[in-house]
């Protein structure tokens, strides 16, 4: 091994190792696992319900916790740890690694908020891609966080693909590109709720927080979202008249411009995330030319930022219609040339100005939607291209 991979790059040494290096070691677990190799599958293990440690010590815990994988899927466990069992924690954690390539898959899991259907998340040939469809229907419920009907927000629900609690995310130091492509079907986004088909959020303490970049169809409009630190409280009355203090981040909404561009069609996405210490940038591309950009580190205050997608929609008043969302060619590296996209140069020397590309306006929010006032208007048009 080099001593130039990088942290995120966890996933690409195993499976090198797996592939050339490590065979005699992978082949007794329970002696002599690398200890890179053993955190990997220690790491699956438990995003599959199997509380051990993550600690790359491969012993007991963690040789028996993969024999009851395998018994309790009622597969047949040899005992020697190869590029085979790799795959089947993958797959376990990953039900759509079939649209990604093995060192993507490796990285990603399902929302542990995920509704249970049985047809909600499937792999399908669509529109001449192999795809991952995501569906939604509002008498599938949601998860016990989400589908509460006191909620000030209302009621949530979601079939997500995301990035595995730190061990699969983004980490501050380094930089990120992505690609992937997304097909909105029509009918999708109505008035009495919003959805967001992707989003990059940051953890803090070992949670979760709000996201730092979203693509949201908020009723019916579709927008781009960038929360700000700066934060608003209010007083807020929830469904039986109880009266609580509610908070929130101010944040940048752009509306785009003619939304129909948008569905009935593949749109090839690049993401570039720089978390590199003053370097940090994000820059968004839709099918190779500049979309947005947002200047600071998307990780806020932390040490871990993930990439989420499929079918969020929240803020649910009365009984949405169902959606469904195609993803296809998902693909995680640390450099726009290992994507083998090309255009990258372009990519890489694109504006460092924020702004966003196609929008009808860009506005700041806080507390004035909740005191019925309009939101301040940054800018409209072509001026939203480059705000300085």
């Amino acid at each position: 091994m080099t001593s130039s991979v990088k942290f995120y790059e966890g996933p690409v040494f195993l499976i090198r190792c797996l592939k050339l290096y490590c065979a005699v070691a992978l082949l007794l677990p329970s002696v002599a696992l690398a200890n890179d190799t053993a955190r990997i599958a220690q790491s699956l293990l438990n995003e599959l319900g199997y509380s051990i440690a993550v600690d790359g010590a491969w012993g007991p815990n963690s040789q028996r916790a993969l024999e009851s994988f395998y018994t309790q899927n009622n597969q047949v466990f040899d005992g020697t740890f190869d590029e085979t069992e790799l795959a089947d924690l993958t797959a376990a954690n990953n039900p759509i690694a079939a649209i990604m390539d093995a060192e993507t898959a490796a990285l990603f899991g399902t929302h542990e908020q995920n509704i249970a259907s049985e047809d909600g998340l499937e792999v399908v040939e669509f529109e001449g891609r192999t795809a991952a469809r995501f569906t939604l229907r509002y008498a599938d419920g949601g998860g016990t966080e989400d589908w509460n009907p006191n909620d000030i927000n209302g009621r949530a629900q979601r079939i997500q693909v995301r990035e595995i609690p730190e061990y699969g995310e983004m980490r501050d130091g380094f930089e990120y590109w992505y690609k992937f492509s997304m097909y909105i079907p029509t009918p999708f986004g109505a008035r009495g709720h919003s959805n967001s088909p992707w989003d990059i959020k940051f953890r803090e303490g070992g949670v979760q927080m709000y996201p730092t970049f979203s693509f949201v169809n908020h009723w019916g409009n579709l927008t781009y979202q960038a929360p700000e630190e700066e934060v608003f409280c209010w007083e807020a009355e929830d469904q039986n008249g109880n009266t609580t203090e509610m908070c929130g981040n101010v944040g940048l909404t752009a509306v785009m411009t003619y939304p129909p561009l948008y569905y009935d069609r593949w749109d090839d996405y690049v993401l570039q995330v720089n978390m590199r210490e003053g370097q940090e940038i994000t820059r968004i591309f839709r099918n190779q030319e500049l979309l947005g950009v947002l200047p600071g580190d998307v990780s806020r205050d932390g040490d871990y930022a993930g990439f989420k997608f499929g079918l969020y929609r929240f803020r649910i008043s009365g009984e949405p219609l169902d959606e469904t969302i195609y993803f296809a060619d998902v693909m995680r590296r640390s450099s726009c040339e290992e994507l083998g996209i090309g255009n990258c140069g372009a990519m890489t020397s694109a504006q460092s100005v924020p702004g966003i590309y196609g929008a009808m306006e860009i506005t700041r929010c806080g507390i004035e939607p909740y005191e019925n006032r309009p939101c301040p208007t940054l800018c409209r048009g072509n001026q939203c291209n480059r705000l300085q």
